[in-house]
């Protein structure tokens, strides 16, 4: 059986059997096949994939548009000769086949998540092996979801990819400020402090992260950095939210 693997976490990239898939005829057909790899649990009906990517055309046009990306993606996937295809397709609905052996980073890296929510432990920093968990998660991690696929006068589109971008985004700094914790605890300062600026890359205002740096700095014996990372955090709160920092970060600060 043919094997699909599907990277959505930074450029869209799949591979069938290890090989690259490509001759995609339009963004919208790498689009089509996002959303069926990630919402793979149930058929969807055509209309609802007219109305996902092609919202301001006619009926016709939107159908027609939906056939020939259809083909399209049939085509770049083997289906049309394959003897277990990627796609079940009827005349009501599309879905990724139920038996397509597929795999997709972002599901595997939100397992591994999840995993490690059900552990039972106290402490997830102090946690070995959901430590192990989370660095192999953030391994999958390339960048956002689907980043530059863009998809034009799309809104449902771009609202549901939105919206998995900031669940993955979400999660992403999680893991990172647990590894940060986990560094800070085990007196390895400079990951910690590498963690801590993972997350700042991201949200340049996440000011846990901010004061995780500031006890890496403290902790690593270097208080002028920590003292300067203070006033940088101080300088992003009041650009991004006319705010100052929290009562925490200030105590932390004295």
């Amino acid at each position: 059986m043919p094997r699909l693997a599907a990277r959505l976490l930074g450029a869209f990239q799949v591979e069938l059997d290890e090989q690259p898939v490509g001759g995609y005829s339009s963004a919208k057909v790498r689009a089509l096949l996002a959303f069926l790899l990630m919402e793979r649990e149930r058929p969807h009906s055509r209309d609802e994939l007219c109305g996902l990517l092609w919202p301001d055309e006619h009926q016709e046009v939107a159908q027609a548009n939906l056939r020939q990306a259809l083909a399209n993606l049939r085509q770049v996937l083997g289906d049309r000769t394959a003897t277990t295809p990627f796609l079940t397709v009827t005349r009501e609905s599309i879905r990724l086949a139920e038996e397509a052996d597929c795999s997709v980073d972002v599901q595997e890296f939100l397992d591994r998540l999840d995993r490690c929510r059900l552990h039972n432990h106290r402490r997830p920093e102090a946690c070995a092996l959901c430590i192990e968990r989370l660095d192999g998660a953030l391994r999958l991690y390339r960048g956002d979801f689907l980043d530059g696929l863009y998809i034009d006068a799309a809104p449902e589109y771009d609202a549901w990819a939105a919206a998995q971008r900031e669940r993955v985004r979400s999660n992403v700094l999680a893991a990172l400020s647990t590894l940060a914790e986990h560094y800070l605890l085990t007196g390895k300062h400079d990951l910690a402090g590498e963690f801590a600026r993972r997350q700042l890359e991201l949200e340049p205002w996440h000011e846990e992260a901010h004061c995780q740096l500031m006890r890496s700095c403290v902790l690593a014996g270097n208080r002028s950095a920590a003292l300067n990372q203070f006033e940088t955090c101080r300088r992003i709160m009041a650009a991004e939210f006319h705010a100052e920092p929290s009562a925490e970060t200030q105590a932390l600060l004295r």
